[in-house]
């Protein structure tokens, strides 16, 4: 199969992250909490 590059990652990834990034503390939480479940987090 195909493995998806790193830009196409970015691509989908990037709004999401950005709109997370920085204000929306509610938000920035609900997903530290969704993401404890075994993924690092990483930047």
């Amino acid at each position: 199969g195909e493995r998806p590059s790193l830009e196409r990652i970015v691509e989908v990834l990037g709004p999401f992250t950005s709109a997370s990034d920085g204000t929306g503390e509610e938000e920035k939480a609900a997903t530290e909490r969704r993401s404890r479940r075994g993924s690092r987090r990483r930047g």
